[in-house]
């Protein structure tokens, strides 16, 4: 459990290249992914609530061996999907990546547990305060992957929150979690391709004892400033 790790290999998103011009090219490679590393060793469930000596224990606290492998995280990234195509301009043919969506994946010490538990990635964008994706293992349960996000209404400041399927469910690679957005995911939440921006981006892993997701055992917070944007242009 470790807030505010060092971003490594984030592409640098400044304000004002945030909005692209209606006729700028597609990008010549990949953006760069986004990775947050996180101590290993204090997936204890008790980080910045436990006490030791009477004082609360500072979050990141190693406390092997009371730590379990599987829901400690050890970093998270965000990755563009697609491939390198070409396009006619003028006379030359162009190389580009066609971008399609990006992946979300978290890295545990060890293999993660589909029993009881919950891995998460949570981020916002500039409409949504919430936008989480989510693979849920509730004991007796279910097993599922969701994206959630809260949209407040520009007339009444309510705000509302739905849970809807991802196209394609979490895979479970060795060690790590692995989310694909598409945009047909990002269309659900009223978000789209080279236009969302990930920001306020963590990861947390709970206990999923059906309705209630508690204790948090570990989690990571990205740099405040981080961003990321979906498919640049």
């Amino acid at each position: 459990m470790n807030l505010r790790k060092s971003v490594a290999l984030v592409a640098p998103l400044a304000l004002g290249g945030l909005v692209a011009s209606a006729h700028a090219a597609p990008p010549a490679a990949a953006p760069k992914p986004l990775v947050v590393t996180d101590q290993t060793g204090d997936a204890n469930a008790v980080n910045d609530a436990g006490l030791l000596n009477g004082d609360p224990i500072p979050s990141g606290t190693k406390t092997d061996p009371a730590s379990l492998a599987q829901f400690d995280v050890k970093s998270f990234s965000i990755g563009a999907t697609g491939a390198m195509a070409t396009r006619k301009v003028g006379k030359k043919k162009v190389k580009y990546f066609n971008c399609t969506g990006f992946t979300a994946t978290i890295e545990l010490a060890d293999a993660p547990s589909t029993t009881a538990s919950l891995y998460r990635v949570q981020a916002a964008t500039q409409k949504l305060s919430q936008f989480w994706l989510e693979f849920r293992n509730p004991a007796g349960g279910a097993q599922s992957t969701k994206l959630r996000f809260t949209a407040v209404d520009p007339v009444t400041g309510q705000s509302s929150t739905k849970s809807v399927d991802l196209k394609v469910p979490a895979k479970v690679v060795e060690s790590k979690v692995v989310f694909t957005v598409g945009a047909t995911d990002l269309k659900q939440a009223g978000e789209a391709l080279g236009k969302t921006i990930l920001s306020a981006m963590a990861v947390d892993v709970r206990s999923h004892l059906n309705a209630a997701t508690l204790p948090m055992w570990d989690e990571a917070v990205a740099d405040e400033a981080a961003a990321w944007k979906v498919c640049p242009v």
